[in-house]
Parts: structure tokens; sequence; C-alpha cells
């Protein structure tokens, strides 16, 4: 797994048939991230499409909570489930 994902935003379009698109890319339009979708996967097409802010979002508040200002035993707890998070992600440890 690259440690570099596909960069947001990621669009989710309902289709038929669902898909998650990419970015836009030069003479070759949105980059298909996801595609065939039903109906009945609309949420998790949404979720997908979430990903690239998710991640960032989470990383940042993992630095955040690296601050020594909070409390170690809270602060260790709740990064431990960001970089599970992140590295399900990206398939990096940090």
């Amino acid at each position: 797994m690259s440690s570099n994902p596909t960069p947001g935003p990621w669009l989710y379009y309902a289709g038929p048939p669902g898909r998650v698109l990419g970015p836009h890319r030069p003479r070759k339009g949105r980059l298909i991230v996801c595609d065939n979708l039903y109906p009945s996967q609309e949420a998790d097409g949404r979720l997908i499409a979430a990903a690239p802010e998710l991640l960032a979002a989470v990383e940042h508040a993992r630095n955040y909570l690296r601050r020594p200002n909070f409390d170690a035993g809270m602060r260790d707890a709740v990064a431990g489930v960001m970089e599970a998070a992140i590295f399900k992600a990206t398939g990096v440890q940090s």
C-alpha cells in the first residue's frame, strides 16, 4: 500500500452506477476511485469519498494531542486509536 494516497477532494456520485470520483486530471477527466456502487451502498460511497479529509483531520488531531500539556494517560489512549486509524489508511506506522 502506498503511503501517498490519491489526494482529495473525492466526490460521491449517486449514479447509477454509484461512483467515488477523485481529483480532475488534465485531458483525462476525474479519476474513478470506486465504481459500481449499488444504491444500498450510498453510505459506504460517502464514507469512501470523505477518506482524504477524515485522514487529514485525524492526523491533525493526533499532532495536537502530542503537545506536552495534555494528560498523558488520556493523550496516549486517544492517540493510540488515531494511530491505528492512520496506519489502516496509509499502511505507515508513525
